[in-house]
């Protein structure tokens, strides 16, 4: 397991995609989440359609709210890996990291879209305006004490919680003596860096933590180049073809390990048709042996015969 550490805000920066929901009434069918590794801070941008140019400008505008980061994480899909978006973060200065398919964890912002997620899909059942109700989402995510950190984003950001609605009619108006722009600003300095310090320690804990839990239950696995390996797939049922996924084979092969792209990803050839699959996280990969080839014709028999 191979966590990524960040040790302050907007260091690294995570984005994904969400969607499609019901189309809006402004034509709104998807949700961009973009979320500060560090202290779990979200912006979420409602898109009519995934273009590299429309979430890019989305990047922009968040970057130059909070500062540009030095890493961006996010998956594999087209619209990260278009030339667009990878001269942009090359022209920034920006290491853009790409995520396995079918591998999540690697991405906080997978994580987090999991309660955007829950919240959404109440409200979206109800109501077809539901990027109107974003604003809202984002305030109650960022005002929430993330359970790793042991602050809310809010907290991380700015030093200081957001005010809540009536909060100000309910507080007198004397808040303490007037201070000046310096003293004010040296007071924020500190709390900051007593909080900085605060959310790396428990960060470093729950960190810590998730490693034992995961190295408990892991057995660590590579391969080699010139490895013979099959891929888990992950098939979807069609109605519409009669074909259920439950039926399918959960591997795909064999394939030839072409190259390591990382210590936990893998670049493959398939042996029979030659295309290329990757990256691939080792999760999503077993050591073929000959002895699969009766196992993987026998589901295939099961399966629809138009499932490739």
């Amino acid at each position: 397991m191979q966590p990524v550490v960040s040790r302050s805000p907007w260091e690294c920066v995570a984005v994904d995609v969400m969607g499609p929901f019901p189309r809006s009434p402004r034509g709104n069918q998807y949700l961009l989440v973009v979320t500060d590794h560090f202290s779990k801070w979200v912006e979420l941008f409602a898109l009519r359609s995934l273009t590299s140019k429309r979430i890019w400008s989305c990047l922009m505008e968040t970057f130059t709210h909070f500062g540009f980061p030095a890493k961006l994480i996010s998956d594999n899909a087209t619209y990260f890996a278009s030339k667009v978006f990878r001269d942009s973060c090359a022209a920034l200065g920006i290491q853009h990291k790409r995520t396995s398919p079918y591998h999540p964890q690697a991405n906080i912002t997978e994580r987090v879209n999991r309660n955007l997620k829950s919240m959404l899909i109440a409200h979206t059942e109800r109501h077809p305006d539901w990027d109107a109700k974003l604003p809202e989402l984002a305030f109650a995510t960022r005002t929430t004490v993330n359970r790793s950190t042991g602050f809310t984003p809010a907290c991380l950001n700015f030093g200081k919680e957001l005010t809540f609605p009536l909060e100000n009619t309910c507080t007198t108006n004397n808040r303490g003596a007037a201070r000046s722009y310096g003293q004010f600003a040296g007071s924020l300095r500190r709390r900051l860096r007593d909080i900085v310090r605060d959310a790396r320690e428990s960060l470093d804990a729950a960190r810590l933590q998730q490693a034992e839990q995961y190295n408990r239950g892991h057995r660590d696995v590579q391969f080699e180049v010139g490895d013979l390996v099959l891929r888990r797939t992950h098939p979807l049922s069609d109605a519409s073809r009669g074909f259920t996924a439950s039926l399918a084979n959960r591997w795909d092969g064999p394939y030839r390990v072409r190259n390591k792209a990382s210590r936990l990803t893998y670049t493959l050839v398939h042996c029979e048709s030659g295309r290329l699959a990757g990256p691939v996280h080792v999760t999503n990969l077993k050591r073929y042996y000959e002895s699969d080839d009766e196992l993987l014709s026998q589901v295939e028999s099961d399966a629809d015969p138009g499932y490739n």
